[in-house]
């Protein structure tokens, strides 16, 4: 599954999240809805931008998702920055595997590190997140 949106963090609602170091951050988050891999539904994308060095934003990034009912899965997701959506990626992460549960929700944090001069672009680049889902029994 391929879910792309414009990568616009300031107009995200204000959340907490918790970053790959597993501290508290205040970052923003975009509630995706329903979109869903195989019993996997990725939930929301939260971020925070923590640094910015030598033309390079850091970001923490969180993904969340919910296994519906029925087998363990294990989901293994890729953020991507893309100046717009027919573009070669301008930065690229891929999450820890998401042990996904069934009947539960799974987080992934990772950093993400992407060009200075696409932050706050208009239009915004593209954020595109792909999932894949195999089992885990």
């Amino acid at each position: 599954m391929i879910l792309e949106v414009p990568f616009d963090p300031e107009s995200w609602p204000e959340a907490y999240l918790r970053t790959a170091s597993n501290s508290v951050r205040r970052g923003r988050r975009l509630d995706l809805g329903e979109h869903s891999c195989d019993g996997v539904v990725v939930e929301h994308v939260a971020v925070a931008r923590y640094k910015q060095r030598k033309g390079v934003v850091h970001y923490w990034v969180e993904v969340g998702t919910y296994t519906q009912p029925g087998i363990d899965k294990l989901a293994m997701v890729t953020v991507e920055i893309l100046r717009d959506s027919s573009s070669p990626p301008e930065a690229k992460v891929s999450l820890p595997k998401i042990d996904a549960e069934e009947n539960q929700h799974g987080t992934g944090r990772v950093t993400l590190s992407i060009p200075e001069n696409l932050v706050g672009m208009s239009p915004p680049p593209t954020l595109r997140i792909t999932v894949s889902v195999r089992d885990n029994p």
